[in-house]
């Protein structure tokens, strides 16, 4: 520290001779020392004096007559406490000088010794003693503060509370007449959050210093670390004007950096001083990252709130989806009691329960894709497709739902193949959950366009676009989340569980693609663009030939296990109606003996039974030569490759999901008249 940076210092010196002031002053302009001193000569004139003006240092002579050197000294250490005290003596030993020290003392100098040389520097000490001590002093002051707004930003019950508490505790001690609170948005733009004590011109100031700062100046934003701003009112800056008619001096901005994403910007202002030390910085620097953590607690705390709220939505809307189709199953039910052999009727009936059970049929698959896609059991059975063939499978799943709504469905295709390597039964899910929303959230009679291409960048290109209800633009972004159904859907009794698009967009991401939403807003329609990877031709794998005669299979006998009686009788009698013999068992141990005494040509075994599952079942039976050459087909709700390899080593010769499809069902009994293996059972 350099006098000359201060000023002239204002001293004080107390002394009851008047030539030992004389001398004192002397020696202290000689020092070098700029000084403006003052004259006292006892300790009650001095401690007047002091209490009117603020002196940097004292000069205290030790012997005052009438006076105790030691009291005197701690009167003008708690009158005066920030001023250092140097004192001065004609006589003394080195048991007053450590006692004097001991008691607050800057420093101790001999009368006798007195020196221009010894004055300055004892003076210089002293005056670093008090930085030193007032530098200690507001480390402690900072310290107590940082404490103070740690434990509010970890208290505090939301963004607003956060940010206003915070200041309302800095305001004073630091001297932040302002603040504002920048925010990025989804598309990370900065608004404005929260501001106090600074005008809105200001704020879009401090948006372009931090966003937009010219001559290529680095901000809070694109370099992440804090801006600051000094000597605003000299400034000629035309982005500080705002600042500096609203009487701004300087201002610190700090960006909030969570899991390195930039949630936005913290800035803090001031009117009273041209900069903020460098404690009072660091100090507004950690209470930022404090700041980033609360914003941070505060959003995860928001998301598991929403997401509790969207499953309980989820959960009622379930309860409704499911409600629907079992009111016209349990009609279709009464009319079946009442039917009297009309033939029209029961046909109406038929098409009713065949078109209700679909519905449930498509909710649990639903529901089990789901739970599987999130905890990675979903395995894709890729091979090569014509991207033409998915589509149309597709269209023909959607086509009675828009032929309902008399709506126009106009496909677009390539002229030239496009191959993928894919799944083509779960691409066709996914361009089939595009166009039923396409269709269910456009009103009659519109139109939707269905159009596929090759890209520029090596992709295959699918869209579905429709001119339907559209998406609020602030959704688009989480339009594919789980649970997840557009505002403007939520008032339209469309039904829906809130994650068909959420299959699609995992579904397309296991593909390797992608997929993205565009809509203007509401009432302009939506448009789906799914971007597919070509493979090269060597990765390709020709598709397994189908064989397609289904016919019916007659005269078998039938072995069906299933601990759900329901279940297994209906089956019964629908093989029974087909000309089968049937036998029923409910457990698996009542399946073997079964097995062993109705020796079945086919074995249709549940594998979650009670007393031994469905696979011990299976390698019972198999261990005995007359069940070596029966047809055993599994029937399980879990159809994952794992399962259905499980099921292989276990002894089954076919893994079908419940409820089985009875077309398919007629398929794998048709094996007993082409396979060598099987040989008819006959007793």
């Amino acid at each position: 520290m350099t006098d000359d940076a201060k000023g002239a210092l204002r001293v004080l010196v107390v002394d009851d001779d008047e030539l030992d002031r004389l001398a004192v002053r002397r020696c202290l302009r000689q020092s070098g020392i700029a000084a403006q001193a003052d004259e006292a000569s006892s300790a009650a004139e001095a401690l007047k004096r002091a209490a009117g003006a603020a002196y940097d240092f004292i000069l205290l002579d030790y012997y005052l007559p009438g006076e105790d050197g030691l009291a005197t000294l701690r009167q003008f250490n708690e009158s005066v406490p920030g001023s250092p005290v140097v004192i001065f003596t004609g006589r003394g030993d080195e048991d007053i000088a450590v006692e004097l020290m001991k008691s607050g003392a800057a420093d101790y100098l001999p009368k006798a010794s007195l020196t221009p040389e010894r004055l300055g520097s004892a003076i210089r000490h002293a005056l670093q003693v008090r930085e030193a001590a007032a530098a200690r002093q507001r480390a402690e002051n900072l310290l107590r503060l940082l404490s103070e707004a740690a434990e509010h930003v970890l208290t505090a019950g939301g963004p607003d509370e956060l940010v206003r508490g915070l200041w309302e505790k800095i305001r004073e001690p630091l001297g932040v007449d302002a603040y504002f609170n920048l925010m990025a948005d989804r598309a990370g733009r900065l608004q404005l959050g929260l501001s106090a004590g600074v005008t809105e011109d200001a704020v879009a100031s401090m948006i372009s210093l931090t966003c937009d700062a010219p001559s290529g100046t680095e901000t809070a934003v694109t370099a992440r670390k804090p801006v600051h701003l000094t000597g605003i009112q000299q400034s000629d800056d035309p982005l500080t004007q705002s600042l500096k008619s609203g009487g701004i001096r300087a201002c610190s901005c700090h960006p909030l950096l969570g899991d390195g994403i930039s949630l936005g910007t913290l800035c803090f202002a001031s009117r009273t001083k041209d900069r903020f030390t460098d404690d009072e910085l660091d100090f507004l620097q950690t209470v930022s990252h404090y700041a980033t953590s609360a914003y941070q607690r505060l959003q995860h705390i928001q998301q598991m709130r929403d997401s509790d709220r969207r499953k309980d939505e989820f959960l009622a809307t379930l309860a409704h989806e499911l409600r629907d189709p079992l009111a016209p199953l349990s009609n279709a039910l009464e009319l079946l009691k009442r039917a009297d052999g009309d033939s029209e009727l029961l046909a109406r009936v038929r098409e009713t329960m065949e078109r209700q059970l679909g519905q449930l049929v498509q909710l649990v698959d639903d529901l089990l894709d789901m739970s599987r896609i999130t905890r990675s059991r979903l395995e894709l059975r890729k091979r090569r497709v014509d991207l033409a063939s998915v589509l149309q499978q597709a269209v023909e799943m959607v086509r009675p739902l828009t032929e309902a709504a008399s709506q126009e469905l106009h496909v677009s295709l390539p002229d030239e193949q496009i191959w993928l390597a894919a799944d083509p039964v779960r691409l066709a899910q996914v361009i089939g959950n595009l166009l039923t929303n396409a269709s269910k959230f456009s009103e009659p009679g519109r139109d939707i366009f269905l159009t596929a291409e090759q890209g520029q960048h090596g992709e295959a290109v699918v869209r579905v676009k429709d001119s339907g209800i559209g998406i609020p633009t602030d959704e688009l972004s989480s339009i594919f989340g789980m649970f997840t159904q557009v505002s403007s859907t939520r008032e339209r009794s469309q039904g829906g569980l809130g994650i068909g698009l959420t299959l699609v967009h995992r579904l397309v991401e296991m593909h390797g693609g992608s997929v993205e939403a565009r809509s203007e807003g509401p009432g302009t329609g939506s448009e789906f663009v799914i971007r597919l990877p070509l493979p090269d031709n060597a990765s390709l794998v020709e598709a397994p030939v189908q064989d397609e005669n289904s016919t019916g299979i007659t005269n078998r006998r039938v072995l069906i296990v299933d601990d759900n009686k329901d279940s297994a009788t209906s089956l019964a009698m629908l093989l029974q109606i087909t000309g089968n013999t049937t036998s029923e068992a409910y457990d698996g141990l009542d399946a073997v003996a079964a097995a062993a005494s109705f020796r079945p040509d086919v074995v249709l075994l549940d594998i979650g039974l009670p007393n031994l599952d469905g696979y011990e079942v299976c390698r019972r039976i198999r261990a005995q030569s007359w069940g070596r050459n029966m047809l055993i087909v599994a029937l399980s709700g879990w159809g994952q490759d794992k399962d259905r390899r499980k099921s292989q080593a276990a002894g089954f010769d076919h893994h079908m999901i419940k409820p089985v499809d009875y077309g398919l069902l007629v398929k794998v009994l048709s094996e007993l008249e082409r396979s060598p293996r099987v040989a008819r059972n006959t007793g």
